[in-house]
């Protein structure tokens, strides 16, 4: 859990350093509310990666049950706090920090690469 807690609030402080520091195009848009085709709308970014997430995770649970001589859960216990195989509790913990995840890499890195090139473009 302290894991988790630790990811939200380096997030939350990195965006909110972001934004102070570049405004509204940390969000893939341009001060005047239009869109930029050099930034990433990071609405979308965050939808697709956690999507992306969500589904390789359900594949990969499905993967373990039909193959368990190749099963990657072991490996999964490090990445997923609180997880343990397989319960139905822990199938949706899963599933819900896999979809966190995206949306984690999406501020983060749509927000730096957004900044990026607001500052690299004003300069």
């Amino acid at each position: 859990m302290m894991a988790f807690l630790y990811f939200v609030v380096v997030a939350a402080f990195l965006f909110a350093a972001l934004r102070i520091g570049c405004g509204v195009c940390v969000m893939g848009r341009e001060a005047d509310g239009g869109r930029s085709v050099h930034l990433l709308p990071v609405l979308p970014l965050g939808w697709a990666l956690s999507g992306f997430l969500g589904a390789t995770f359900v594949i990969c649970v499905v993967f373990d049950l039909v193959f368990p001589q190749y099963a990657m859960n072991q490996a999964w216990a490090p990445l997923l706090p609180g997880f343990v195989w397989l319960t139905s509790w822990s199938f949706v913990l899963g599933l819900v920090e896999s979809l966190l995840y995206g949306w984690y890499v999406a501020l983060l890195f749509g927000g730096l690469y957004n900044a990026a090139v607001s500052w690299r473009v004003g300069a």
